[in-house]
């Protein structure tokens, strides 16, 4: 008895504990129509969603390859849509990807997806009356793709960004610190207008995609790739003349900051 005790114990310390499922964070509710967030540790977020549409409700989980937090709205693409709760689908073939717009100031959720062709079904919801949950903010920022370089001015971010370029000026210990402090805190001002165009073209590609239907859908995010090419090409001139001064250096500063200021402006 003492053995197969013994035994039996072992088994099951080396049986796994079940996986707690994570809970869903509501991101939208529209009357019949639900759209939640998941968030598995360590693995991809998902989207549970219900739906409703001319043919009945949609109900499906799909994971998240998109995030962009707009001013006022939010934008999630999601790949390869799989039907939930044993009812039947609207659409016998499911989509490759939907892109779902949360219009804040519209209280509204648009879903969107051009056919491919038969049977890929097009896909144009507009779901009213939305409610937005209280976390979803946090909860989309925390997917968004991270900036391309970190905020703040640390002392591993000065060292390594602008004590290089305050080397060729040839100054003192002391100033070399204050130029390169002073360097860095007038970059987060140029960060912080990249950061205000990344917000200006989610928008924008949200407000074109809610009027966009049919192969319109794919000139939206044309359009948004192109205004980025336009940045770039703006930012490449923007590189400060040999041999460098602070006058340059900061001339520079200014002309990046207008590259993401001037672009795509409010309309």
């Amino acid at each position: 008895m003492i053995a197969g005790l013994a035994l039996g114990c072992a088994a099951a310390a080396s049986t796994p504990a079940p996986v707690r499922a994570e809970a869903s964070k509501p991101l939208a509710s529209c009357g019949s129509s639900q759209l939640e967030l998941v968030t598995p540790k360590g693995g991809t977020a998902e989207v549970r969603a219900q739906l409703a549409t001319p043919k009945g409700a949609w109900a499906f989980s799909a994971k998240v390859s998109l995030v962009r937090v707009g001013k006022r709205t939010r934008t999630i693409a999601v790949d390869e849509p799989r039907p939930e709760g044993g009812g039947k689908s609207p659409y016998a073939t499911q989509p490759s990807q939907v892109f779902l717009d949360l219009l804040v100031d519209d209280k509204k959720l648009i879903a969107r997806h051009a056919s491919e062709g038969a049977p890929d079904p097009e896909i144009a919801l507009d779901l009213t009356g939305c409610t937005f949950g209280a976390d979803g903010d946090a909860l989309l920022a925390g997917l968004a793709e991270p900036p391309p370089e970190p905020a703040g001015c640390e002392a591993a971010i000065l060292r390594k960004t602008y004590a290089p370029q305050v080397a060729a000026l040839k100054l003192s210990a002391a100033d070399a610190d204050r130029t390169a402090r002073g360097l860095c805190e007038d970059h987060q001002q140029t960060l912080a207008a990249r950061a205000r165009l990344e917000q200006r073209l989610a928008d924008q590609a949200a407000r074109k995609r809610a009027a966009a239907r049919g192969k319109a859908l794919l000139r939206v995010e044309e359009a948004r790739i192109k205004a980025w090419e336009g940045v770039d090409a703006c930012l490449a001139k923007a590189a400060p003349a040999d041999p460098p001064t602070l006058a340059k250096l900061q001339a520079a500063e200014e002309k990046l900051r207008a590259c993401y200021d001037r672009a795509a402006p409010e309309k």
